[in-house]
Protein backbone atom coordinates (compact mmCIF):
# COMPACT_ATOMS: atom_id res chain seq x y z
CA UNK A 1 0.00 0.00 0.00
CA UNK A 2 1.39 3.51 -1.52
CA UNK A 3 -0.06 6.73 0.47
CA UNK A 4 1.04 10.34 -0.32
CA UNK A 5 4.94 8.67 -0.45
CA UNK A 6 4.28 6.35 2.57
CA UNK A 7 4.85 2.41 1.83
CA UNK A 8 2.98 -0.27 4.17
CA UNK A 9 4.70 -3.32 3.91
CA UNK A 10 5.42 -6.58 5.55
CA UNK A 11 8.16 -6.44 7.83
CA UNK A 12 11.20 -8.95 7.62
CA UNK A 13 13.64 -9.52 9.64
CA UNK A 14 16.29 -6.61 8.81
CA UNK A 15 13.86 -4.06 10.21
CA UNK A 16 14.10 -5.37 13.88
CA UNK A 17 16.33 -3.03 14.46
CA UNK A 18 14.32 0.01 12.95
CA UNK A 19 11.56 -1.22 14.88
CA UNK A 20 13.05 -1.07 17.73
CA UNK A 21 14.73 2.45 17.60
CA UNK A 22 10.89 3.34 16.94
CA UNK A 23 9.61 1.91 19.77
CA UNK A 24 12.40 2.91 22.33
CA UNK A 25 11.50 6.73 21.05
CA UNK A 26 7.70 6.22 21.31
CA UNK A 27 8.01 4.06 25.31
CA UNK A 28 10.92 6.01 26.47
CA UNK A 29 8.75 6.19 29.87
CA UNK A 30 7.53 2.49 29.83
CA UNK A 31 10.93 1.20 29.51
CA UNK A 32 12.28 3.59 32.46
CA UNK A 33 9.66 1.85 34.22
CA UNK A 34 11.20 -1.21 33.14
CA UNK A 35 15.12 -0.44 33.67
CA UNK A 36 16.69 2.67 35.48
CA UNK A 37 18.23 3.70 31.97
CA UNK A 38 15.35 1.94 29.84
CA UNK A 39 15.20 -1.35 27.59
CA UNK A 40 18.69 -1.40 25.11
CA UNK A 41 17.62 -0.92 21.38
CA UNK A 42 19.41 -4.25 20.62
CA UNK A 43 17.09 -6.43 23.27
CA UNK A 44 13.95 -4.85 21.79
CA UNK A 45 15.56 -5.77 18.03
CA UNK A 46 15.48 -8.94 19.68
CA UNK A 47 11.76 -8.94 20.95
CA UNK A 48 10.60 -7.80 17.23
CA UNK A 49 13.16 -10.24 15.85
CA UNK A 50 11.52 -13.25 17.34
CA UNK A 51 7.83 -11.69 16.11
CA UNK A 52 8.46 -11.74 12.91
CA UNK A 53 9.57 -15.19 12.85
CA UNK A 54 6.63 -16.32 14.43
CA UNK A 55 4.04 -14.80 12.69
CA UNK A 56 5.46 -12.89 9.89
CA UNK A 57 2.00 -11.49 8.61
CA UNK A 58 2.06 -10.16 11.53
CA UNK A 59 4.42 -7.17 11.75
CA UNK A 60 3.48 -4.44 9.15
CA UNK A 61 6.51 -1.53 8.69
CA UNK A 62 5.72 1.55 7.12
CA UNK A 63 8.32 3.55 4.88
CA UNK A 64 9.15 7.08 3.63
CA UNK A 65 11.53 7.40 0.95
CA UNK A 66 13.57 4.29 1.84
CA UNK A 67 13.35 4.98 6.02
CA UNK A 68 11.40 3.23 8.42
CA UNK A 69 8.58 5.49 10.06
CA UNK A 70 6.45 3.17 11.64
CA UNK A 71 5.22 -0.08 12.31
CA UNK A 72 2.15 -2.14 13.34
CA UNK A 73 2.65 -5.99 15.40
CA UNK A 74 -1.19 -7.71 14.77
CA UNK A 75 -0.90 -11.35 15.69
CA UNK A 76 -3.97 -13.09 14.40
CA UNK A 77 -3.60 -15.46 17.54
CA UNK A 78 -1.75 -14.83 20.29
CA UNK A 79 -1.54 -18.28 21.47
CA UNK A 80 0.41 -19.60 19.09
CA UNK A 81 3.17 -16.31 19.86
CA UNK A 82 2.87 -17.48 23.30
CA UNK A 83 3.57 -21.30 22.01
CA UNK A 84 6.68 -20.77 19.78
CA UNK A 85 8.62 -18.57 22.07
CA UNK A 86 10.72 -21.51 24.02
CA UNK A 87 11.30 -22.87 19.94
CA UNK A 88 14.08 -20.18 19.76
CA UNK A 89 16.85 -19.63 21.25
CA UNK A 90 16.57 -16.23 21.48
CA UNK A 91 13.75 -15.91 23.65
CA UNK A 92 16.05 -18.49 26.17
CA UNK A 93 18.67 -16.34 25.90
CA UNK A 94 16.73 -12.93 26.62
CA UNK A 95 14.87 -15.08 29.35
CA UNK A 96 18.22 -16.28 31.17
CA UNK A 97 19.69 -12.33 30.82
CA UNK A 98 16.69 -11.13 32.68
CA UNK A 99 16.69 -13.68 35.64
CA UNK A 100 20.48 -13.83 36.00
CA UNK A 101 20.79 -9.94 36.43
CA UNK A 102 23.05 -9.46 32.49
CA UNK A 103 19.82 -6.74 31.93
CA UNK A 104 19.83 -4.91 34.80
CA UNK A 105 16.86 -6.32 36.66
CA UNK A 106 16.66 -6.44 40.00
CA UNK A 107 13.76 -8.68 41.91
CA UNK A 108 11.31 -5.28 42.28
CA UNK A 109 11.51 -5.13 38.22
CA UNK A 110 10.85 -8.56 37.40
CA UNK A 111 8.05 -8.90 40.20
CA UNK A 112 6.41 -5.52 38.45
CA UNK A 113 7.17 -7.22 34.96
CA UNK A 114 5.36 -10.20 35.70
CA UNK A 115 2.56 -8.52 37.09
CA UNK A 116 2.08 -5.90 34.25
CA UNK A 117 1.81 -9.62 31.90
CA UNK A 118 -0.94 -10.91 34.77
CA UNK A 119 -2.77 -7.61 33.82
CA UNK A 120 -2.13 -8.24 30.00
CA UNK A 121 -3.88 -12.07 30.55
CA UNK A 122 -7.04 -9.83 32.41
CA UNK A 123 -7.84 -7.74 29.97
CA UNK A 124 -9.04 -10.92 27.57
CA UNK A 125 -11.76 -11.24 30.32
CA UNK A 126 -12.73 -7.35 30.48
CA UNK A 127 -13.20 -7.72 26.73
CA UNK A 128 -15.22 -11.10 26.85
CA UNK A 129 -13.08 -11.64 23.89
CA UNK A 130 -14.04 -14.66 21.43
CA UNK A 131 -10.54 -15.16 20.10
CA UNK A 132 -6.81 -13.90 20.05
CA UNK A 133 -6.08 -11.59 17.53
CA UNK A 134 -4.42 -8.36 18.92
CA UNK A 135 -3.13 -5.37 18.16
CA UNK A 136 0.01 -5.82 20.16
CA UNK A 137 2.10 -2.62 19.23
CA UNK A 138 1.84 0.16 17.05
CA UNK A 139 4.35 2.99 16.75
CA UNK A 140 4.87 5.77 14.73
CA UNK A 141 8.36 7.84 14.23
CA UNK A 142 8.07 11.18 16.63
CA UNK A 143 9.14 12.91 12.91
CA UNK A 144 6.83 11.53 11.15
CA UNK A 145 3.42 12.25 13.61
CA UNK A 146 0.53 13.68 11.87
CA UNK A 147 1.12 12.23 8.70
CA UNK A 148 -1.57 9.65 8.76
CA UNK A 149 1.39 6.77 9.25
CA UNK A 150 -0.53 5.26 12.33
CA UNK A 151 -3.98 5.00 10.58
CA UNK A 152 -2.09 3.53 7.62
CA UNK A 153 -0.72 0.69 9.80
CA UNK A 154 -3.59 -0.03 11.82
CA UNK A 155 -6.48 -0.35 8.80
CA UNK A 156 -3.77 -2.64 7.02
CA UNK A 157 -3.10 -4.23 9.93
CA UNK A 158 -7.01 -5.27 10.17
CA UNK A 159 -7.20 -5.91 6.31
CA UNK A 160 -4.39 -8.52 6.84
CA UNK A 161 -6.37 -10.13 9.92
CA UNK A 162 -10.21 -9.93 8.01
CA UNK A 163 -8.07 -12.03 5.71
CA UNK A 164 -7.04 -14.44 7.78
CA UNK A 165 -10.22 -15.43 9.02
CA UNK A 166 -10.38 -13.54 12.25
CA UNK A 167 -13.66 -12.02 13.18
CA UNK A 168 -12.52 -10.01 16.56
CA UNK A 169 -9.51 -7.88 17.28
CA UNK A 170 -8.81 -6.61 20.98
CA UNK A 171 -6.03 -3.78 21.91
CA UNK A 172 -5.65 -1.79 24.99
CA UNK A 173 -4.55 1.82 25.41
CA UNK A 174 -3.71 4.20 27.92
CA UNK A 175 -7.23 6.49 28.75
CA UNK A 176 -5.15 9.86 28.20
CA UNK A 177 -3.88 8.82 24.69
CA UNK A 178 -6.41 11.11 22.94
CA UNK A 179 -4.87 10.56 19.46
CA UNK A 180 -4.79 7.14 19.98
CA UNK A 181 -7.98 6.46 21.05
CA UNK A 182 -9.25 8.81 18.66
CA UNK A 183 -8.01 6.92 15.72
CA UNK A 184 -8.81 3.44 17.09
CA UNK A 185 -12.37 4.60 17.41
CA UNK A 186 -12.48 6.03 14.48
CA UNK A 187 -11.38 2.96 12.87
CA UNK A 188 -14.71 0.90 14.83
CA UNK A 189 -13.03 0.25 18.17
CA UNK A 190 -15.25 0.28 20.98
CA UNK A 191 -14.09 0.28 24.58
CA UNK A 192 -14.70 -3.00 26.57
CA UNK A 193 -13.76 -2.33 29.89
CA UNK A 194 -10.21 -1.27 31.60
CA UNK A 195 -7.34 -3.36 33.31
CA UNK A 196 -4.67 -2.09 35.27
CA UNK A 197 -0.94 -2.84 35.54
CA UNK A 198 2.21 -1.07 37.80
CA UNK A 199 1.75 2.26 35.48
CA UNK A 200 -1.84 2.58 35.93
CA UNK A 201 -5.14 2.04 33.58
CA UNK A 202 -5.35 0.50 30.18
CA UNK A 203 -8.94 1.07 28.29
CA UNK A 204 -9.64 -2.25 26.55
CA UNK A 205 -11.15 -2.00 23.21
CA UNK A 206 -12.85 -4.05 20.44
CA UNK A 207 -13.78 -4.27 17.05
CA UNK A 208 -16.00 -6.66 14.94
CA UNK A 209 -14.43 -7.19 11.56
CA UNK A 210 -17.53 -8.24 10.15
CA UNK A 211 -18.31 -4.59 10.38
CA UNK A 212 -16.67 -3.51 7.34
CA UNK A 213 -15.09 0.03 6.19
CA UNK A 214 -14.37 0.59 2.57
CA UNK A 215 -10.68 1.95 2.57
CA UNK A 216 -9.53 -0.15 -0.58
CA UNK A 217 -5.93 -0.41 1.21
CA UNK A 218 -3.53 -3.02 -0.15
CA UNK A 219 -0.72 -4.46 1.89
CA UNK A 220 3.15 -4.74 -0.52
CA UNK A 221 4.51 -8.31 0.23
Amino acid sequence: MVHNGITVRRGVVGDARGMAHIFNASFRESTLEILPGGVPDGVIADLMAFLLWADPRACLVATLDGSLVGYCIAPASMLRIWLRAPLTIRMWRLAWRAISGGLGMGLRQLVRLAGNKLAYFASFGVARFRGTAQILSVAVDPGTRGMGVGTLLVEAALQVLRGRGVRFVKLEVRPDNAPARRLYERLGFVAQGSTEDSQGRWLVMLKDLAVRESTGSTVEG
